[in-house]
């Protein structure tokens, strides 16, 4: 199994523009927590989904009846 870490200090400009750009629903959520951290936790965590499962495309994310995000090929 493949494992990363990464610090919310570490988060790029970069990184950021990426998610802004090819997941824009991903980026709006983020925007809208109160807390910078909090936002930049929601960025990265997706970073780190791309870099372990590879890119895709939004219309392949669902949710479960508890509301909690899972990919379809």
């Amino acid at each position: 199994m493949k494992y990363k870490v990464a610090s919310i200090q570490d988060l790029t400009d970069y990184q950021v523009q990426l998610i802004k750009n090819s997941y824009p629903n991903r980026y709006e959520k983020a925007l809208k927590y109160k807390f910078e951290d909090d936002f930049k936790r929601c960025i990265l965590g997706y970073c780190l989904l791309i870099d372990l499962v590879g890119k895709f495309e939004e219309k392949n994310i669902f949710f479960n009846e508890f509301n909690k995000p899972f990919l379809c090929p």
